[in-house]
């Protein structure tokens, strides 16, 4: 490519990364481009083309400077948010309670974490939807890079009461493998000494009553799907060919998952699109880890939030 062809390709660039919002990297192309201008001596029109690019460079300063000015998780508003869940929500279920679960998880695939937890606490009073509610409720604060935040809200749900015990150790071995996996020295608390002694001696006593009659029969609850934390794919075709990238999960509904895709990832990015056929992935949970395959269900841009410029990627995932 000659040099020419290379300032055209920068300042392509450039306008391409400032459309998605991606400002910096928008700036480092408008600076490859001048850095090359520069460079050459004898160049028609020279003065004129940097000129351009330094109004262009002034204006994206501006805009950079706004946005890091801006609050860490500005939202859109409240009709924009009710269209996004209207939209691209495709909850196949007439449980009120489940449509609103899947609901909010879609607003969390376009950034907005805060109207999401909002959401997500307003289900914590329904029994069926409550454990996968506080769990999202976590991922919210993992995905928006507010661990204390989720610690904060894990204590207050262990002071509350509004989760059984069986719930709390389920969301506390959840999250503190989130934790793990990401090298950070942070503790999920536990439950009092006092209260797990309590479920010991509850457990001992069912015991000893089943010996003498048989409990009648109650209705179990559903069997939960599995929690994915992260997942490996391997690439079998395109420029990644022979690569196996392993990503976090950042949310999951049944065996749908989503994963975040970091901007400046653009061969990942470009490689998982819609329909695209995954066959040979491993998925990570805390207690297994088992391989299968994948479909690309969506491929959403993130357009505010602490992820701005982002994108997420739905997956739907079957065990082989």
């Amino acid at each position: 490519m000659d040099i020419g062809a290379k300032i055209k390709t920068f300042l392509k660039e450039a306008e391409l990364y400032r459309g998605q919002g991606l400002l910096n990297e928008s700036k480092e192309s408008y600076q490859k481009a001048a850095k090359l201008i520069k460079s050459i001596e004898k160049l028609k029109n020279k003065e004129k083309l940097l000129a351009g690019i330094a109004a262009k460079l002034k204006g994206l300063q501006g805009e950079i400077e706004k946005v890091e000015a801006a609050p860490d998780n500005p939202e859109i508003g409240a009709e924009s948010q009710a269209l996004i869940k209207k939209l691209f929500s495709y909850a196949k279920t007439d449980d009120a309670d489940a449509v609103a679960l899947e609901e909010a998880i879609t607003l969390t695939k376009f950034g907005q974490y805060a109207k999401a937890i909002e959401d997500f606490k307003a289900l914590l009073s329904k029994e069926s939807v409550r454990l996968a509610a506080a769990k999202n409720i976590i991922r919210c604060h993992i995905a928006g890079e507010k661990i204390e935040d989720g610690v904060a809200q894990f204590q207050e749900w262990l002071d509350s009461g509004i989760l059984s015990k069986d719930q709390l150790k389920k969301l506390g071995m959840f999250f503190q493998n989130i934790i793990d996996k990401k090298g950070l020295d942070v503790k999920v608390p536990k439950m009092a000494t006092a209260a797990v002694q309590e479920e010991e001696a509850e457990l001992e006593l069912e015991l000893e009553e089943a010996e003498v009659e048989p409990a009648e029969e109650e209705p179990q609850e559903e069997e939960e799907i599995l929690d994915i934390n992260s997942v490996g794919i391997s690439f079998e075709a395109g420029p990644m060919k022979g690569e196996v990238i392993e990503l976090d999960v950042s949310f999951q509904t049944g065996n749908v998952i989503s994963v975040l895709l970091n901007a400046r990832d653009k061969d990942l990015i470009d490689n998982l699109n819609p329909g695209d056929q995954l066959n040979d992935m491993q998925f990570y949970s805390p207690i297994a880890i088992f391989q299968g395959t994948g479909v690309v269900n969506a491929k959403t841009g993130i357009k505010v939030g602490p992820r701005k410029g982002d994108f997420s990627v739905d997956i739907k995932v079957s065990s082989s």
